[in-house]
């Protein structure tokens, strides 16, 4: 179902429940054994053509038009996980640490917009990138 409240029919590939929706996804692929990098837009969009949804064009220029934070989120994630020197550079690419090599957990408060830390920022963004791709 869209925002708009339409109802869509489900993919000809699913036959079961939602547990059924991945193997669905899995078994269109040929030598893929992993499911995709679900922050990756371009994964997303592909994984929705294969499925064969109803809704791909609004899925696609919807995840294609707007500037997701997925990567950056899932960076900064991976450096508080794992705390290593790999993972602090990842992180550090993205601009929201003053000392990029050497990220403190802190400066993540501070404003990337006008009265927005980077989390509310990662929140706002990823709400417009669902709505963009659910109309």
């Amino acid at each position: 179902m869209t925002l708009a409240g339409v109802s869509l029919a489900r993919s000809p590939l699913v036959t079961g429940g939602k547990g059924s929706v991945l193997p669905a996804l899995m078994g269109t692929f040929s030598k893929k054994e992993s499911e995709p990098k679900w922050f990756d837009s371009a994964e997303c969009i592909d994984a929705a053509r294969r499925l064969q949804v109803q809704n791909l064009t609004t899925i696609a220029a919807g995840l294609g038009a707007t500037t997701s934070p997925a990567e950056s989120l899932r960076n900064v994630r991976n450096f508080y996980a794992h705390r290593g020197k790999r993972t602090a550079q990842e992180a550090g690419k993205f601009g929201i640490f003053v000392s990029p090599n050497n990220p403190d957990v802190f400066e993540l408060a501070g404003l990337v917009r006008p009265g927005l830390s980077h989390p509310d920022a990662w929140i706002w963004d990823l709400n417009n990138t669902l709505r963009a791709a659910a109309q």
